[in-house]
């Protein structure tokens, strides 16, 4: 897949817009990768009352069309971010390497001025020839006529069921009738049977009553006494562990090196301190003021990207890679090194472009960066851009 990126710097081109006197300033970042695009635009000192939306411009003929790419919320400070994917059908036909400019306008007004603009290449004057580009409504597909159909087919008529010839029941044969047997008795056992089969007309019972029972004599013997007192099981004291004895006061460490000059020679050989892994030619890169008033004194400045690949550290070969670095260069586009004049040896110093904060001064520590200092002459606080420096022999 194709990856291509492109940085816009913005400017203002509209008064009325500045925030506190300052005027606006920004950034935009596009991005595509296989027919997925990405818009990142970071802008500050817009005034916070007027509502605003981001405007991707192409060729049209000889007019500008402008593609919406969302609306750019601004907060109390002045300050705005977006992040945002854009799908290759809302370009509507373009290619993103076709933009020629991003633009921040007023959103609900019919004034076509420009608070923030940005060319990927020469600027243009699109303002005259500027048109808001949306989508194309497709029309209904026309019906077709019925005699334009294929004639439908008559509807199958059901399966026929096979009739099954009905089971008629099996015939059951018919149980043989068994000649009766008779039995014929003798005249005495005759005589005997009839005798025990017919009941006794009276029945004469006799109950004989025994006489009652005598009571049980009842015997009134005390009780014996049992103590009531429950019994007290005792269980054996738990020994408390003695208390810790205070430690012994531990002797005064001394911090004075006991190192000799050869032993220290040693050491910083097997353990160099942070160097470039190559001279540096600071001519080859664009020298820049980072700071204002006398912090650029006796140090020369200049300003490189990471498409230069000129800073290569020894002890840090991919200083340059980790997320903190990654994450402030996607926002500034850019690093400093300075050279101290006033040295025997070459000593340098590089910059990241921040505002500080007590969450990112952890990070950059982590990192090797001792120090943070503003643009302005002033104390570092929260929310003042300025650079983490890194001093580098």
């Amino acid at each position: 897949m194709v990856y291509t990126r492109f940085f816009i710097p913005l400017a203002s081109e509209a008064a009325g817009y500045e925030f506190k006197g300052r005027k606006p300033a920004g950034r935009c970042v596009l991005e595509e990768q296989g027919g997925m695009a990405k818009l990142t635009l970071n802008a500050q000192d817009l005034r916070p009352e007027t509502r605003y939306a981001v405007f991707l411009l192409f060729a049209d003929g000889g007019r500008y069309a402008g593609i919406n790419a969302g609306p750019l919320p601004v907060d109390a400070k002045g300050k705005a971010e977006i992040r945002r994917n854009i799908e290759k059908t809302q370009l509507l036909g373009y290619a993103l390497q076709e933009v020629l400019a991003v633009a921040v306008m007023p959103a609900g007004t019919a004034k076509t001025e420009a608070p923030l603009c940005g060319y990927r290449g020469e600027a243009v004057a699109w303002k005259n020839g500027f048109y808001e580009k949306t989508a194309v409504v497709k029309k209904a597909a026309k019906e077709i006529p019925k005699e334009l159909l294929p004639p439908e087919l008559p509807p199958m008529p059901p399966p026929k069921q096979e009739s099954k010839p009905e089971a008629k029941p099996e015939a059951k044969p018919e149980a043989k009738s068994e000649p009766e047997t008779k039995l014929e008795l003798k005249p005495e056992l005759e005589s005997e049977l009839k005798s025990e089969s017919e009941p006794e007309s009276k029945l004469e019972l006799k109950l004989e009553l025994k006489p009652e029972l005598e009571p049980l004599p009842i015997i009134e013997e005390p009780l014996p006494i049992i103590n009531e007192s429950p019994t007290v099981i005792k269980e054996p004291a738990h020994e408390l562990p003695p208390e810790p004895s205070a430690p012994p006061e531990e002797e005064a460490i001394s911090t004075e090196s006991v190192l000799s000059e050869e032993e220290k020679e040693v050491l910083s050989e097997l353990f160099p301190p942070t160097r470039f892994n190559a001279p540096i030619d600071l001519s080859a890169l664009r020298s820049i003021s980072p700071f204002i008033g006398g912090s650029n004194a006796g140090i020369k400045w200049a300003r490189f990207t990471l498409n230069d690949k000129l800073i290569v550290l020894d002890d840090k070969p991919d200083l340059f890679s980790e997320a903190f670095i990654l994450a402030s260069y996607e926002v500034y586009a850019h690093f400093i090194l300075g050279e101290v004049s006033d040295t025997e040896t070459p000593e340098y110093v590089i910059g990241v472009p921040d505002r500080y904060s007590d969450a990112h001064k952890a990070q950059a520590e982590k990192l090797g960066f001792s120090e943070f200092k503003c643009y302005e002459d002033i104390e570092p606080a929260e929310d003042e851009f300025g650079y983490w420096l890194m001093f580098v022999g």
